[in-house]
């Protein structure tokens, strides 16, 4: 009878803390949604503008185009993310603004991420230690850039799906661990850093889940389950769906220029966290490139001290050391061990976060737990509203400035006067309210700036500020600088497509209709799928045939 009431009593308990559990999480999702409210107005913004020039492949295209080659055309993708762009075309399927349902979509993925924070933080850490968890991943600074932007929706479901897939093979129902092959899955067709779940599983293995050991028949299953999965995945990234865009296109031309910038990025990375101020949407001229490694030195001591730290920990406080390891393991991918084409990103922290957060979940515990005369639980309560607090204002003051490119870059030019994005953008700006002169000037100092040791750089953002400084100066009646403008794009691109649109301009201005037609073929056979580009040589087709009219008119005119 005893034996019974206490079997009820403690079933009783049970329930009540799984509720109180959800309550928790629930909050906690609540809270990550809200916030990113004031932003659901936002326009595009980077790599937004790619969705938004490709609206009616989002909204028309059959799913099978996720599956064969025209998809990195249809969508303009570089990289095989088939789960992303799947939740790009639901923004523009489901009706509505299709920007506003995608900020609504990013805000809810971020939401249930948060959610799955304090979950996983509620099985290694106390109750209140995993809602402050998850409540700092909800209101972290570094993480507008990944759900503010919507082109950058993908950071946020590795989040999502690394936390899920650790849930799930963690589980002491063997069922669930079969489903974390298949969230893991998911995770590395939403974006590539996802390689890293595999080994962040293996973390948790080894640290906070010494006390619940597989047999080791279980873990050769897991382990060849995981690896499996793994290959079929770069089978599929390398060999079935290859880019057919080159990617051994180091950031700063060599693999050695790239990868003598990774300790002072780590470093960089590794103070966001505890000090995520200023936020910028381009690092580049920040870090050193090419500098010999005895002047990073510093920071290499600087990271490896951090890396023993965090090894120590792991042994001696397994929360703390874990959370800080995945912090370490997730950058991992980002620090140019591999070839990269951008330098630094704050959406590149974003899955690190979550090893952030639940380090910060065994430091409240760690402080809680002190005697009671220190008033450890009073002291580890205010640390962790004092920095929710500061991370929720931090993230109000950064969210509208994703309010508009102009604003955006803007705000990054105050801090990174070396942004060449951010001057091309105030040149756009510029231009469009006729002040050309103005416009001029930031394209020469954004094609001063620009990225010209790798071929991404030269190509993606060189040859395009050179074209349209020559188109400008073209409309400013200055033809010789025109030309030696899109000369210069040529050099950076080889046909160039914009450049070569404007060798036609500079012929119809000079009447050589001959020589215009040959130009527009020209930029009609170079022209590929993208529709930008098709649209302006189809203008210059038919401003070429105005004037060719145009010409005949006057020309039978007595």
């Amino acid at each position: 009878m005893l034996e019974r009431a206490a079997r009820n009593e403690a079933a009783t308990m049970d329930g009540d803390s799984r509720r109180h559990g959800w309550r928790r999480s629930l909050l906690v999702a609540v809270v990550a949604v809200a916030i990113y409210v004031p932003g659901l107005r936002n326009s595009y913004s980077l790599d937004g503008h790619l969705i938004a020039e490709e609206r009616a492949s989002f909204t028309n295209a059959p799913l099978s185009t996720l599956f064969d080659r025209r998809y990195f055309d249809l969508f303009i993708q570089d990289t095989y993310r088939p789960f992303v762009t799947l939740t790009t075309m639901l923004d523009h399927r489901l009706g509505g603004d299709p920007r506003v349902v995608g900020h609504v979509q990013t805000s809810l993925w971020h939401g249930a991420t948060a959610a799955l924070v304090e979950v996983f933080a509620s099985t290694i850490v106390s109750p209140e230690a995993a809602l402050a968890a998850g409540l700092i991943f909800a209101v972290h600074p570094v993480a507008t850039e990944a759900i503010a932007c919507i082109g950058y929706r993908e950071d946020v479901l590795v989040a999502f799906f690394a936390l899920a897939t650790l849930l799930l093979a963690l589980s002491p129902r063997p069922r669930r661990r079969w489903w974390a092959l298949v969230t893991c899955l998911l995770g590395f067709l939403s974006k590539e850093n996802a390689i890293v779940i595999p080994a962040l599983l293996l973390l948790a293995r080894l640290t906070i889940a010494r006390d619940r050991p597989l047999g080791r028949r279980a873990q050769a299953v897991e382990a060849g389950a995981f690896a499996v999965v793994t290959v079929i995945y770069l089978w599929i990234r390398f060999r079935v769906m290859a880019s057919p865009f080159p990617f051994s296109d180091p950031v700063g031309g060599t693999f050695a220029a790239s990868i003598v910038a990774s300790p002072r990025v780590l470093a960089h990375d590794l103070r966001m966290f505890v000090v995520p101020w200023p936020l910028l949407v381009l690092y580049d001229h920040l870090f050193p490139l090419g500098v010999t490694w005895l002047s990073q030195l510093p920071w290499v001591a600087l990271d490896l001290g951090v890396v023993a730290s965090a090894v120590w920990l792991a042994r001696a406080r397994p929360v703390i050391g874990f959370g800080m390891l995945w912090y370490l393991v997730a950058l991992a991918p980002t620090l140019h061990l591999a070839s990269m084409r951008v330098l630094a990103a704050d959406r590149f922290v974003h899955v690190s976060l979550i090893g952030g957060a639940l380090a910060f979940g065994g430091v409240y515990d760690a402080v809680a737990q002190q005697p009671r005369w220190l008033r450890g639980p009073l002291v580890a309560r205010g640390l962790a509203g004092v920095a929710i607090a500061a991370f929720l204002v931090l993230t109000e003051l950064r969210i509208p400035v994703w309010h508009d490119d102009l604003t955006l870059w803007t705000d990054t030019l105050r801090h990174n006067p070396d942004a060449y994005i951010g001057h091309a953008a105030l040149a756009q700006n510029f231009e469009t309210t006729g002040r050309l002169a103005e416009a001029q000037q930031e394209l020469e100092v954004a094609l001063t700036t620009c990225p010209r040791e790798n071929e991404f750089g030269r190509t993606r953002f060189c040859a395009r500020y050179a074209g349209s400084l020559g188109f400008i100066k073209l409309s400013r009646g200055d033809r010789r600088g025109a030309r030696l403008d899109f000369d210069e794009a040529t050099t950076f691109a080889r046909d160039y497509v914009p450049a070569v649109v404007g060798y036609g301009y500079l012929a119809l201005v000079d009447r050589d209709f001959e020589a215009a037609h040959a130009r527009a073929e020209q930029a009609a056979r170079l022209a590929p799928v993208a529709p930008t580009l098709q649209q302006m040589v189809a203008r210059f087709r038919a401003d070429l045939e105005r004037t060719e009219a145009k010409t005949r008119t006057e020309a039978v005119r007595p």
